[in-house]
């Protein structure tokens, strides 16, 4: 090598030198990694992030899907053990959702209910029926009102009484 392929080679050395200075200041001040192996790693680093979040939510999909399916068709009660077996393995964010939309009804009264006026009307055909044979009687809430033989007469007579609301005719 003489010496002006030295030179050339020097003066090549010594741009490629500041050109790598260069970068290393510009990516000191963009916060950019300043070797190719903090560059490999940062990018694995956010390639890493985003698989994880694709994973999170591959396995969210996974889950509901299932419970999503029972759902659609009507299987609520299977839909409710899937998703109590699923958050018993491994707790995500769409089966406390699931749990809550399945959870089932729960139902509050003000007033403790009474017998049906049909059942207690029943109760007392069982208890007075032999008593009224040949009758029809007018029947309100297991209460007797009226009674006759024409069922038409009966009905007038209460009618005119205003007395219909609630009333059952039974012909004994």
């Amino acid at each position: 090598m003489n010496r002006s392929e030295t030179q050339v080679a020097a003066d090549m050395a010594l741009k490629l030198r500041r050109s790598r200075d260069q970068q290393e200041r510009r990516n000191a001040r963009s916060g950019a990694p300043r070797t190719k192996l903090e560059g490999r790693v940062a990018a694995l680093e956010k390639e890493n992030a985003a698989i994880k979040a694709e994973l999170a939510s591959l396995k969210e999909r996974g889950v509901a899907g299932p419970v999503a399916s029972l759902v659609e068709v009507g299987r609520i009660t299977e839909a409710r053990q899937l998703v109590g077996l699923l958050a018993q393995a491994s707790p995500a964010p769409s089966l406390e959702r699931w749990s809550q939309v399945l959870a089932p009804p729960v139902v509050h009264s003000e007033n403790e209910a009474t017998a049906s006026p049909f059942a207690r009307n029943a109760e007392w055909l069982r208890q007075n029926s032999e008593d009224h044979v040949g009758k029809w009687v007018a029947l309100r809430e297991g209460s007797l009102v009226d009674e006759d033989p024409s069922r038409v007469v009966l009905q007038r007579r209460l009618a005119q009484a205003n007395a219909l609301e609630g009333i059952t005719f039974v012909r004994l």
